[in-house]
């Protein structure tokens, strides 16, 4: 519906981009991915977090995107100059 809308945005310097296909999008922001691991293997997340999206989020049909992100400047101050390096 909006893919029209994104090829006249762009003005073409990113060919191939694609409008999502999905209604909503929830983020996780989190220094470490164990901390993903966690809480995915939490018992209050098939409790709660689940359980809550039933009827309105289809859980068969996500997709996950993961990144980090790290701050380089608070309140005007450089606070971080090397870049931390994950494993999997």
């Amino acid at each position: 519906m909006f893919q029209a809308d994104l090829d006249q945005l762009k003005g073409g310097c990113a060919e191939g981009w694609t409008m999502a296909p999905y209604d909503a999008v929830v983020n996780y922001y989190v220094s470490d991915p164990q901390k993903v691991r966690n809480m995915l293997n939490d018992p209050d997340w098939n409790d709660k977090v689940v359980a809550f999206e039933e009827g309105w989020n289809d859980q068969k049909r996500v997709d996950v995107q993961i990144g980090t992100q790290t701050a380089y400047i608070e309140d005007g101050k450089i606070v971080n100059t090397v870049t931390k390096e994950y494993t999997s």
